[in-house]
């Protein structure tokens, strides 16, 4: 009798340690997060005015470290407030002070605790007005709903680059370039961020749908015998910058048809274009240091056959997209649908609009809304040309019986080639110079193709002069050269049609001003 006591209170302790064993590993022996009883600030302050406020809070463990002061919206860095207070029977009161930006805007912070045990309250809302914002039309715009005729698939690769909040709770693969973001942002992308993005969209009858979100690490994608770390980002004065460059285009265009491949491996061929967007984190600059306080910026631009956007932002929070996020991701996204800015499109019904997607470059301190018909008119045309041309070539390229040579053709393609039509007199430039050239056997310059006139001191590192796209029989540009000192430079163009093919020519010139 005895010997069957003993038996069963064996598996009994077992159960009970592994009880115990899983409570403190979930809450370090019974630990409770913090909360945030209240926050007191100033609802509205002048501009460049500083605001004093406090955050009560509850924190049973006396734990507490830090809170943190995330941007839901706006224009406004993230703060930390570190816990160098007292606390009495767990409860606590942190002071803190903020400065208003130097320009109108409401402002929107998400405030979260965070214990020494790892625990972190829920986030609480604290929005301040600075100065008198201008009335803008994105909430109402956001709040019709219209027709949606033709939708769109976006893909997000969120860069691990520990500077946004986005990669927090990422399953990253020691070995592997491509990671899971934590559910919760994956949450908020599709329900916040796809949704709203087609509620801007949707007066142009189009919509969008959630295709993958990824973390991924830049370190480990290989380009040009570099990496897209190193090709991408660089350091200036101690800041992460990312140049708005036709280098930084290419290095993000090649790592979109890298990361494509992985990701779709296994998955149904689509005859759809699909957006790649760039997420980095918003501290890291994109080639303007005076941006040091935006929230969100980006750049974008109509090439084939991979698109990209890259974007700054900073958070997602409680599953709400920011508005200035979201206006800014649609401005990128107006640019790969082919808009240009307002006074920049030729399009006379969009100059006098105030609050058009479309209007001026960089941030806009309040998030705009509008595309007027011209602009519906021209993004829809071009996105059924993408869709077309990504048809035609899925097809020529699962179908044995389509051509691959040209009719009569000797069974081989054309090779691209381009010529020199309008340059420098005798290779001597001298103020305004016309530059232009002719191209053959490429395929869809039409449509999708572009030039890019470039110059280099040494051959090596090229600064870009101008970018065509409008190819009716040639490609050409207006350079500057009083901009540069006298002396010996390389000239180059570099062209890319709908296949992504590429051809370049390089002379040498002698720049002589007077």
């Amino acid at each position: 009798m005895k010997d069957r006591i003993r038996l069963s209170r064996g598996p009994i302790l077992v159960v009970l340690l592994l009880i115990l064993s899983a409570t403190i590993g979930m809450t370090g022996w019974g630990a409770r997060a913090p909360i945030i009883v209240k926050i007191i600030f100033p609802g509205h302050l002048g501009l460049n005015e500083t605001g004093y406020g406090k955050i009560t809070y509850a924190d049973l463990d006396n734990g507490l470290l830090y809170a943190r002061l995330d941007v839901a919206d706006g224009r406004f860095q993230r703060t930390l407030i570190p816990a160098t207070h007292s606390e009495t029977s767990g409860e606590g009161v942190l002071s803190f002070s903020l400065q208003c930006t130097s320009f109108s805007q409401q402002i929107t912070l998400a405030a979260t605790l965070f214990d020494a045990s790892g625990a972190r309250s829920a986030p609480q809302q604290l929005v301040v007005t600075c100065g008198e914002p201008p009335l803008y039309n994105f909430d109402t715009e956001l709040a019709r709903v219209r027709p949606v005729e033709e939708r769109i698939p976006i893909r997000f690769f969120i860069l691990d680059d520990r500077q946004t909040t986005l990669v927090d709770g990422a399953a990253m693969d020691g070995q592997s370039s491509l990671g899971k973001p934590r559910t919760e942002t994956v949450q908020a992308i599709k329900s916040g961020v796809i949704p709203s993005l087609g509620a801007v969209w949707d007066q142009c009858g189009l919509g969008f749908d959630f295709a993958g979100a990824w973390v991924v690490n830049p370190a480990s994608i290989k380009i040009n015998g570099g990496t897209l770390a190193n090709a991408l980002i660089n350091k200036q004065s101690g800041l992460q910058i990312v140049e708005r460059s036709r280098s930084a285009g290419d290095a993000l265009r090649e790592a979109a048809k890298i990361l494509a491949t992985k990701v779709s491996q296994g998955l149904p061929d689509s005859t759809q274009p699909v957006i790649n967007v760039f997420v980095i984190g918003s501290k890291i600059m994109t080639g303007d240091p005076e941006e040091l306080n935006a929230f969100v910026e980006g750049f974008g631009e109509n090439t084939w056959p991979n698109d990209y956007i890259l974007v700054r932002w900073g958070s997602l929070l409680q599953n709400v997209a920011p508005k200035q996020m979201i206006a800014t991701l649609s401005h990128e996204i107006g640019h790969t649908l082919g808009l240009a800015h307002v006074g920049e499109d030729g399009l006379a019904d969009v100059v006098s609009d105030m609050n058009n997607l479309m209007r001026g470059s960089g941030v806009s301190p309040q998030p705009r809304a509008s595309l007027s018909a011209s602009q519906c008119t021209l993004a829809r045309k071009n996105y059924a040309k993408l869709a077309d041309q990504l048809s035609t070539l899925t097809a020529s390229a699962s179908d044995p019986g389509q051509p691959t040579s040209p009719p009569g053709g000797s069974g081989e393609a054309a090779k691209p080639s381009l010529k020199w039509v309008t340059t420098c007199p005798q290779w001597v430039c001298v103020g305004m110079s016309k530059l232009s050239i002719s191209a053959e056997g490429f395929d869809g310059l039409g449509t999708f193709g572009f030039a890019s006139f470039m110059y280099s001191a040494n051959g090596d590192h090229y600064v870009e002069i101008g970018l065509d796209r409008n190819y009716t029989d040639g490609f050409g540009t207006t350079w500057d050269t009083r901009k540069i000192p006298n002396g010996l430079y390389f000239l180059k163009v570099t062209v890319t049609d709908a296949k992504g093919t590429q051809a370049s020519l390089q002379v040498e010139i002698l720049v002589q001003n007077l």
